[in-house]
């Protein structure tokens, strides 16, 4: 044949379609076998390739040709991945024996010869299926005994290897062991890893007392059916004793009870658990008896004993330590007797005496109890005027003067036994009487003078440093002890008080008083009135104040330029505030001085008068009067006067004195100018020798002073006189 020793022999193929390689299963299960197929239109010859799983190259296995209407190959003899292969046409066929578990993601291709040239199939990875078979539930008991409320995580659930990665779902059985429609899907609770195919499940659950008796289990499954673990665990739900129960005669006995002393009875003790609980007694005496009966007799001179139930077990879990639990009751148990003689108190003082103190108008209660048991069923108390108060406090809303009589106070109980049939009264009686204390009232001050006149109007007005005298009185029981205070700090004791005022302040008066009311800490009560003081003074001398030059000063002597304008205000502290007057009259209004153009007649002293009313609360009308004079100094310009022409004759002398006015201040300067720019003299005269005939002409004298004026800037000012001096020849 052509095939013969021809291993790496090509045939020549003209198209260049690639062949097709197609699988009869996307996946195989394990030990099961897998056909592939090669097809090519023209191919007569294919090569089958193997890549195994992990590798990165692949193999020839097999080459395939088909001549003559028949299939040869090279090697002649099968390979062993193959149980057969045969040729159709243009298909080459070939099944692989059953494939293992080492056979997942192999790699299968063929190729044909295109134009000498190695043309490859797609690959057909193989996909190889291990069904799970078998799921192991852990731990290996047929019973788990859990604690309530307490989570647990030492159920395992394991599969068998399978592929595709087993899944595993967890279920609770509530006592329908036959029926798995009602089972409960727990598979939230749980957490699962895979590793080499086989997968662990874990299940963390919180058991409750609900879980008693029912059954967890695991099923398995990878896509082939569900497979259940090999056993189910039965939940034992242990509990601790509950509460003991006590009973007589069958009726639950409650936690209190009384009897006769030396009486006898038989209780019995309950209490359900898991497991079931052992039951003991502890009497008062310090006995231990175990049993759920007993009878005890109660002869102890104690007011109240006390007999315990005890319920105990012992908690097994599975997975933990064993726990002792215990639960216990407890029988209180009262021993009767008559009321005592009453003890009475204020809150949580306690009354010594009968004869009780309590504050006017305020609620007065007192408790007073007495020693029985049972205790007391009725108090009843007797008011003046027969009027009944029941129960064991004595209540008076406010206490008034009406409230001085006696009081009586009946105690009664009924000592009823829990299983005597009859009851017996006991009675004793008990008798108070009360002082009624006042705290401070109607608290006044009031003026000392001839006649104590009470100050009823929030403010007083008084004369600044003359003394006043002043009193206080308040009402009270027991009487009240007096300060006087000044600005906020007391500065005297006593219902009397002298002083004088400076400044306007507020004074006022405390008056205190201890209250001891019986069975109450001692209290301190006062009342407090003040009042506002309003000082009055005559005015200070008046200070004169003067605006000049768009300025603001305060003097005595006031210098103004002649011919300008002067104001100025007069103020004086004093209270009342002060009116004023100014002398000469008609200088000035109100508390404003005002002069327009001022001449030199109006320099003088002018006086400005303050005065007030003093409307004192105690004294009257008291007027006040003071006065600031000033001096009005005139400024005024010196004044140059006419001077007449001269005619002289040459080379004679010319003397000229420049006659004029004084101004205010009178210090004058004189400037003497010829032809208005030459400055030939600065006296009073001047002098011309020897007369030329250049000393011809105008002549200038001036005349200035300086003036100071207050609030101004200092001021220079002249008048000039011009004359003409003639120089004849001869």
């Amino acid at each position: 044949m052509w095939i013969d020793n021809c291993y790496y022999c090509f045939e020549y193929i003209s198209c260049t379609q690639a062949p097709v390689l197609i699988s009869n299963a996307t996946s195989v299960k394990v030990n099961e076998a897998l056909k592939l197929t090669c097809t090519h239109p023209t191919a007569t010859v294919v090569r089958w390739f193997r890549q195994p799983a992990g590798n990165s190259t692949s193999s020839l296995i097999l080459v395939m040709g088909y001549t003559n209407n028949a299939c040869a190959f090279v090697p002649p003899t099968i390979p062993d991945d193959f149980s057969t292969c045969v040729c159709s046409g243009t298909g080459f066929t070939c099944i692989l024996k059953p494939l293992k578990i080492i056979n997942h993601e192999d790699k299968w291709k063929c190729s044909v010869s295109i134009n000498t040239q190695a043309t490859f199939s797609n690959e057909v990875t193989l996909i190889i299926t291990v069904p799970v078979v078998y799921a192991t539930l852990t731990p290996e008991v047929p019973v788990i005994s859990v604690l309530p409320n307490v989570p647990l995580s030492y159920l395992h659930c394991v599969s068998s290897v399978g592929r595709p990665s087993p899944n595993i779902t967890w279920y609770l059985d509530k006592l329908t062991p036959s029926d798995y429609s009602d089972d409960v899907d727990f598979s939230v609770y749980s957490s699962s890893s895979t590793l080499a195919d086989v997968t662990t499940s874990s299940l963390t659950m919180t058991p409750t007392l609900y879980y008693q008796d029912a059954r967890v289990y695991c099923n398995v499954s990878n896509g082939f059916g569900q497979v259940m673990s090999n056993r189910t665990l039965k939940i034992n739900v242990l509990s601790i004793p509950t509460k003991p129960t006590i009973m007589y005669n069958t009726a639950f006995v409650p936690s209190n009870i009384s009897v006769i002393q030396h009486s006898t009875m038989t209780l019995e003790c309950a209490s359900s658990g898991n497991p079931a609980p052992s039951i003991s007694w502890a009497t008062f005496n310090g006995s231990l008896i175990s049993s759920s009966f007993i009878t005890i007799k109660f002869s102890t001179s104690n007011e109240q004993e006390q007999i315990v139930c005890r319920a105990n077990s012992l908690l097994d879990p599975t997975n933990g330590s064993r726990i002792p639990a215990e639960n216990t009751t407890a029988l209180n148990v009262n021993i009767l007797y008559p009321p005592s003689a009453p003890s009475c108190q204020i809150k949580t003082f306690p009354i010594l005496s009968n004869s009780i103190r309590a504050v006017f108008n305020e609620p007065f209660t007192m408790t007073c109890t007495s020693k029985s048991n049972p205790p007391p069923s009725r108090y009843t108390w007797t008011l003046p005027y027969d009027v009944k108060q029941n129960g064991s406090q004595l209540s008076i809303q406010r206490m008034q003067p009406s409230n001085n009589f006696r009081y009586t106070l009946e105690v009664v109980n009924e000592m009823n036994a829990t299983l005597a049939r009859d009851v017996v009264y006991g009675n004793i009686t008990d008798y108070y009487t009360f002082e009624i204390l006042y705290p401070v009232t109607n608290l006044s001050i009031y003026h000392r003078g001839q006649a104590n006149q009470h100050i009823n109007i929030p403010t007083i007005s008084v004369i600044k440093g003359r003394e006043v005298s002043f009193g206080c009185n308040a009402f009270s029981n027991p009487a009240s002890r007096y300060s006087w205070i000044l600005s906020g700090v007391i500065v005297a004791n006593g219902t009397k008080w002298n002083i004088s005022f400076v400044d306007n302040t507020i004074i006022g008066c405390i008056a205190t008083n201890t209250l001891d009311p019986t069975g109450v800490e001692a209290r301190d009560t006062s009342s407090y009135s003040n009042v506002s003081v309003n000082v009055l003074f005559a005015p200070e001398a008046p200070k004169c104040t003067f605006q000049t030059c768009e300025t603001y000063s305060e003097t005595k002597h006031l210098k103004v330029i002649r011919g300008h304008s002067v104001s100025g205000r007069c103020t004086s502290k004093s209270e009342p505030g002060s009116k004023f007057l100014w002398t000469p009259v008609n200088s000035g209004i109100d508390d404003g001085f005002f002069i327009n153009n001022v001449s030199r007649h109006q320099s003088g002293n002018y006086t400005c008068i303050a005065n007030n009313e003093m409307h004192t609360t105690f004294d009257g009308i008291i007027n006040g009067t003071n006065q600031s004079s000033f001096y009005l100094d005139v400024l005024a310009t010196a004044y140059a006067m006419f001077v007449g022409n001269y005619t002289v004759l040459l080379n004679t002398t010319l003397s000229v004195t420049c006659p004029f006015t004084a101004g205010n201040p009178p210090e004058t300067r004189f400037t003497w100018f010829h032809g208005n720019t030459l400055t030939i003299g600065s006296q009073q005269n001047i002098s011309l020798s020897s007369v030329k005939l250049s000393n011809e002409g105008y002549y200038k004298c001036r005349v200035n002073n300086t003036m100071d004026p207050t609030g101004c800037a200092t001021q220079d000012e002249y008048t000039e006189t011009t004359f003409y001096v003639d120089v004849q020849c001869e």
